[in-house]
């Protein structure tokens, strides 16, 4: 018994004062044991299969943690109950509010449950010790639960503190967001009334930039301008005319309407069929990730490289 009661006292240091039954059986210790100690008292049903161990005590990290961890693998923290913890002013969320992935989990007493079809890595973090929905995928889910006039108070209270990036709500419009994505309206429009987003934009080619010095790719030219075989005029960010290569930095496609997306496709259209390669990358290609887009460029300066060798 001394063994067992060590292993449940490990397992509950580890994750804030919580057991779970799935843990404890994987640490040697049998479903009679576990029934031995609810019974006694050591163990305190929080959720089905979660226990606080009584040593510990109740906090609110702990109530957070142990609703996730009732929801099952990959479920994480989230809408109002992830932006508390996040610590972004003028909310307040002491109810859980998880989100899974899964869609076979029945109802649980105390705790609002929602699914997404995915909950892709970017767009979960962990904070104390609980997972969480990452910043911007939380402002969009707060979008989505919350009055435009409420979403935009917080969300830029956050960015005012600095625990919500601009960028990061930029990027998670290009990712996350979209057609039929709840939140995707409101957080657009939040996003046109920061101020910050002016200067951003102005900086993003810094940004990319700053990528491209640390790819193994040879010098570029910035501001290329060139003539498509259509007659069209389109200048490049950046380009390697030898190579017939340009590249955009695109710091407007979280925003772009049907028209602009048109005339988007329509100037990449022009500059492939004038045999140019055409690359183009928006923030969450820069912040999120960095080392594929280096990657991408790499592949395709070397393959012209050599094509011209």
């Amino acid at each position: 018994m001394q063994t067992i009661t060590r292993r449940l006292a490990e397992l509950a240091a580890r994750h804030k004062g919580l057991v779970t039954r799935i843990a404890a059986l994987a640490a040697g210790i049998s479903e009679a044991a576990i029934d031995h100690y609810v019974r006694a008292g050591i163990l305190v049903p929080l959720y089905e299969g979660v226990y606080r161990h009584a040593a510990a005590p109740f906090t609110q990290d702990m109530r957070w943690l142990a609703a996730v961890l009732a929801c099952g693998a990959d479920a994480v923290l989230s809408r109002r109950a992830a932006a508390t913890l996040l610590e972004w002013p003028g909310i307040r969320r002491a109810r859980p509010e998880v989100t899974s992935p899964h869609t076979d989990l029945p109802r649980i007493d105390g705790v609002d449950l929602h699914r997404a079809l995915r909950l892709r890595p970017f767009e979960v973090t962990s904070k104390r010790g609980i997972p969480v929905t990452a910043p911007g995928k939380t402002a969009l889910d707060l979008c989505a639960c919350t009055s435009f006039e409420r979403a935009q108070e917080v969300i830029s209270s956050a960015i005012i503190v600095k625990r919500l990036r601009p960028e990061q709500v930029l990027a998670t419009l290009e990712r996350s967001a979209g057609r039929g994505v709840p939140g995707t309206t409101r957080l657009r429009a939040v996003s046109l009334t920061l101020d910050e987003i002016k200067e951003l934009e102005s900086v993003l080619e810094l940004h990319g930039d700053r990528e491209l010095a640390l790819a193994n790719v040879p010098p570029w030219v910035r501001q290329y301008d060139f003539v498509c075989d259509d007659g069209r005029r389109v200048r490049f960010d950046v380009a390697w005319p030898d190579l017939r290569l340009g590249l955009d930095w695109d710091g407007k496609r979280w925003h772009a309407t049907p028209a602009r997306k048109r005339r988007t496709r329509e100037r990449h259209e022009s500059i492939v069929a004038s045999s140019w390669g055409h690359l183009t990358y928006g923030w969450a290609d820069i912040h999120l990730t960095p080392r594929d887009l280096r990657s991408e460029v790499e592949s395709e300066v070397w393959s012209r490289l050599r094509r011209a060798a």
